[in-house]
């Protein structure tokens, strides 16, 4: 699986997964489809405290999916930890999951138990996989 991810400012919100897809030569299709778009209307063209640069801020990751079985879903569950502190809000996408129990679980019991810093926590975000996300 294949995670496109679009940098934002963390003075301005967490980083935008855009879409996640099984196949890498549909990540790219999308990657070009959502820069295309952005150029002719960016509303994160202007962020505060970074310049942005849409093509090195639209990057593609390589991702595996928790308990992957021979069929992906149709959606699939993406964990993320956000850290909120200084006016910023930063966030890193921790694990996807095939299945939306497992991800609920690991959601739940990680915000339990880290408590590391403060304030922190773990979000589940349903993605449709193969779909362009270009409003979040």
């Amino acid at each position: 699986m294949y995670l496109l991810k679009r940098t934002i400012s963390p003075y301005l919100g967490e980083d935008l997964i855009i879409g996640i897809f099984q196949q890498l030569e549909r990540a790219k299709e999308a990657r070009k489809e959502y820069i295309m778009k952005c150029r002719v209307d960016d509303k994160w063209a202007e962020q505060p405290y970074r310049e942005v640069h849409l093509e090195n801020d639209t990057t593609i990751y390589d991702t595996v999916v928790i308990h992957e079985t021979e069929r992906i879903n149709k959606e699939v569950y993406v964990v993320s930890l956000y850290e909120e502190g200084f006016g910023q809000i930063i966030r890193e996408v921790c694990k996807v999951f095939n299945d939306e129990n497992e991800a609920r679980d690991f959601t739940e019991t990680m915000n339990k138990n880290d408590k590391e810093y403060e304030p922190s926590w773990y979000d589940l975000e349903a993605l449709e996989v193969d779909k362009i996300y270009y409003d979040k």
